[in-house]
Formats: C-alpha cells, structure tokens, sequence
C-alpha cells in the first residue's frame, strides 16, 4: 500500500478524489434569492447558486426568450466556493422599465440540469424628508 506524503501529491489525490464524483446541477430555490430589485437607470443584480460537479454552463433568459449575454446589456459573474458550490450572477446595466420581468437560470453539466426563475422588479425611492408631526400627551403613554 502507498502512503501520499504532503506536497505535490496530496493535490493530486484532492484532484483524483473530486474527478470522481459528478453531480448534477441543483440551484438554490430559497426565496431569498428568488427576487431582485433595481430602480430604474440603475444596475440589478439576479442570484443564480448552484451545487453541481464539475462547473455548469449557464443559459440566462427573459420572460422564456434567451439572453445575449456579452457584457452590453447584460453581464454574467462567477464565484466559486469549494468544488462543488458555484455562485453565479447576471447584472442588468441600467435598467429600464422593459427590463422588470421574469429571469430564468438553467445550469446544464454532463449529469443533468435545473432552472430557476427569478423576478427582477422595481423599488421605491427612499423619501428622505423629515417627518414633522405633533407630539401628544396619549401618543407617549
């Protein structure tokens, strides 16, 4: 039996152990990442968290009609965590009204696929004013 020593090849071993385990891709469907919100002229940014081994490729779509994503309109990220976390993100520069909508993600490797809608809406504008009010005796009992 050989033992791997530290260095060189305990990676390897790492890299042998993680090639041997492919699962499909399962995106993360809590409502905390189901929505996403932009003011107009502003950026929105849609959630797309995937398990999946190896790395999924990503389809990005819009009320069921596919995006160019190309980094005009619209721009993908990438962050990994580990081997099999990926943290994927489509920004919308400068949304419109047209942009509100429905966002579909399908994250597709040699195992299988999931897709995951994801709504991109409006919010309101902070109202800054001081509110100036009368102060009575009931109202600080």
């Amino acid at each position: 039996m050989d033992i791997i020593s530290a260095g060189n090849d305990t990676r390897k071993l790492g890299i042998f152990i993680s090639s041997l385990f492919i699962v499909a891709p399962e995106i993360d469907k809590q409502p905390n990442i189901a929505k996403a919100a932009a003011q107009t002229r502003d950026n929105g940014i849609i959630k797309c968290h995937v398990i999946s081994h190896p790395k999924p490729t990503t389809q990005w779509s819009k009320d069921g009609q596919v995006l160019t994503v190309d980094g005009s309109k619209y721009e993908e990220g990438y962050n990994k965590e580990g081997d099999f976390k990926h943290k994927f993100s489509l920004t919308v520069k400068a949304v419109g009204e047209s942009d509100y909508g429905s966002y579909g993600c399908t994250a597709t490797n040699s195992k299988g696929s999931d897709s995951h809608n994801i709504i991109l809406g409006g919010t309101s504008k902070y109202n800054n004013k001081p509110f100036i009010g009368y102060v009575t005796y009931l109202s600080i009992l």
